[in-house]
């Protein structure tokens, strides 16, 4: 999250309210008073490209979400992602393994 030199958000407002809801008082951020409005406005954009066009590793994310919900299951809740999302992740069949001779390139 970054914040301007008034403590108003500039980016990552997505990431304070399942802070709050995490009981979280206060939450890192980086500080962003050099730039003025303009500046701000322009690194809103590219910042949020960047979110759309991020992916998942889904066998990497299934497996932390595996690792939560056996820790605390209602913490999932708080990821941002749908309740059937996290279903249909947690219920995605294992792929098998190659045999090695497929691997290998």
């Amino acid at each position: 999250m970054a914040v301007d030199e008034k403590g108003e958000i500039v980016e990552g407002a997505g990431r304070v309210l399942p802070a709050r809801k995490l009981g979280m008082e206060t939450i890192p951020a980086i500080r962003l008073s050099h730039l003025s409005e303009v500046q701000k406005r322009a690194y809103r954009i590219p910042h949020n490209k960047i979110t759309l066009n991020s992916g998942f590793d889904l066998d990497a994310l299934r497996e932390e979400f595996v690792a939560l919900s056996k820790l605390d299951d209602a913490i999932l809740l708080f990821t941002g992602f749908e309740t059937a999302e996290i279903s249909d992740l947690l219920t995605l069949p294992e792929l098998p393994e190659l045999p090695p001779e497929l691997t290998e390139l």
